[in-house]
């Protein structure tokens, strides 16, 4: 995927999923759930099951529990908190001035300090189109 491609990436599920995976390190899988049988789930990178929806039954699906990044900003946080831990330093700013009106900045250690900035009509997509963008440049060398 290149950078292109990732910075016209819509809001929605498709980029939700990759930013589980890619960004996040999630995976998801059936798991037993107490007395209900199993469900899907989202593991992380430690194995700890996460359960954002806490949807539950025969019915749901993996993407029932599948956090909105790309377009709900209080699941988004958990992108935000994951990017200033693993890179330091992320500026997400409204932008009255600009037609995309949002700029997700981050800071990051690639062969030096460098530095990536995203426009967006959201918060949320910037967030999420930067976060991808940094992954794939570093896992891409």
């Amino acid at each position: 995927m290149n950078k292109e491609n990732i910075h016209q990436l819509e809001a929605g599920r498709e980029l939700d999923r990759l930013v589980a995976e890619k960004v996040l390190g999630w995976r998801c899988d059936l798991a037993p759930y107490l007395k209900k049988g199993v469900q899907w789930c989202w593991i992380d990178a430690d194995n700890n099951v996460i359960d954002f929806a806490g949807v539950k039954g025969d019915d749901a699906t993996e993407n029932d529990v599948l956090p909105k990044f790309s377009t709900d900003i209080a699941d988004t946080q958990i992108v935000v908190e994951y990017l200033g831990y693993k890179y330091q330093w992320v500026n997400v700013c409204f932008r009255p001035d600009n037609v995309e009106r949002y700029e997700c900045k981050v800071d990051y250690s690639y062969d030096g300090l460098a530095t990536h900035v995203v426009y967006a009509d959201t918060a949320s997509l910037a967030i999420c189109r930067c976060a991808l963008f940094i992954v794939e440049l570093i896992n891409y060398e």
